[in-house]
């Protein structure tokens, strides 16, 4: 497991990294009627495109949301596998749910489910921006 220290500082991207862990659902194109993007997947693509993207993920997976979890497992799925695999463990078999918002439809879905679909493919346009962190 990575640990930030408590004197970890995040300078680029600090208020996408409060936005983001702060999401209340989990968003993959277009919502509401006029398809608009959502804040957090907004921030997940300025995130994604900076340089110390990963240790910013890292933070948003251990202050944030369910949601916003589920937006820093996508960036670990592209990112850092290895973390990832070790992460995924954890909610394959959970009967945790995400709130999701798919156009203008709001609803609850597994986690374990989610993850099935991010192998699939099903969320690569969020990792669509070219990531400056390639380790």
């Amino acid at each position: 497991m990575i640990l930030l220290g408590a004197g970890s500082t995040l300078h680029a991207g600090e208020a996408e990294v409060k936005i983001l862990a702060e999401v209340d659902f989990f968003a993959c194109g277009g919502i509401g009627f006029g398809g608009t993007t959502s804040a957090g997947e907004t921030a997940f693509k300025k995130i994604y495109a900076e340089k110390n993207n990963l240790e910013q993920f890292v933070v948003v997976y251990g202050r944030g949301t369910n949601a916003a979890r589920m937006y820093a497992l996508v960036a670990f799925y592209k990112l850092n596998r290895p973390l990832y695999d070790h992460l995924k463990t954890h909610y394959e078999k959970s009967e945790l749910e995400v709130t999701m918002m798919m156009g203008c439809d709001r609803y609850s879905q597994n986690v374990g489910s989610l993850i099935s679909l991010l192998e699939k493919g099903s969320y690569e346009s969020l990792s669509a921006v070219e990531a400056k962190n390639t380790r």
